[in-house]
């Protein structure tokens, strides 16, 4: 049924069911499973303050290019590694077929977009990420992604 799984992963709780969802998923139909995680230029403040618990500094105070790019970098690296406990999580369940991807811009279109490239038969998400209060006056990325991806959708609490 399935041939193509992508999964959205920001590190979240949620996040971290979808991947156990579109694991076993995958692990079911023998389907490739895509892990996608999305670099935002705009860093969540949730995301700047694990960004600095984890790198002991003030990322970003100021604004200036030195400490916007350490934050970047550092956001970058989280990613990596967000992206990594996803694989290894999916590899526990015995899957081989898994890739890592990770792409910058906004969140919906980028995951909407990434599917159409990949042409994945079923996208997988978390309900709720690590979005700020402006994802939630603005509508939620999950709701986004399931009403505009021309393929399934499964959201996961």
């Amino acid at each position: 049924m399935f041939k193509k799984i992508l999964v959205a992963t920001d590190g979240s709780s949620h996040a971290q069911s979808a991947i156990d969802v579109a694991s076993d998923l995958a692990e079911k139909y023998d389907a490739e499973l895509v892990l996608l995680h999305v670099l935002q230029r705009n860093v969540s403040d949730s995301l700047r303050h694990m960004a600095e618990v984890e790198y002991g500094a003030n990322l970003g105070v100021g604004g200036n290019a030195r400490s916007e790019a350490a934050l970047y970098e550092a956001v970058t690296d989280i990613g990596r590694r967000i992206l990594e406990r996803g694989r290894d999580i999916a590899q526990e369940k015995g899957l081989k077929a898994v890739r890592m991807l990770t792409v910058e811009g906004d969140a919906a279109h980028q995951i909407i977009d990434t599917a159409a490239h990949e042409g994945s038969d079923l996208i997988v998400m978390g309900s709720r990420g690590l979005s700020d209060l402006k994802g939630l006056l603005m509508g939620s990325v999950s709701h986004k992604v399931s009403q505009l991806a021309k393929c399934t959708c499964i959201t996961v609490k």
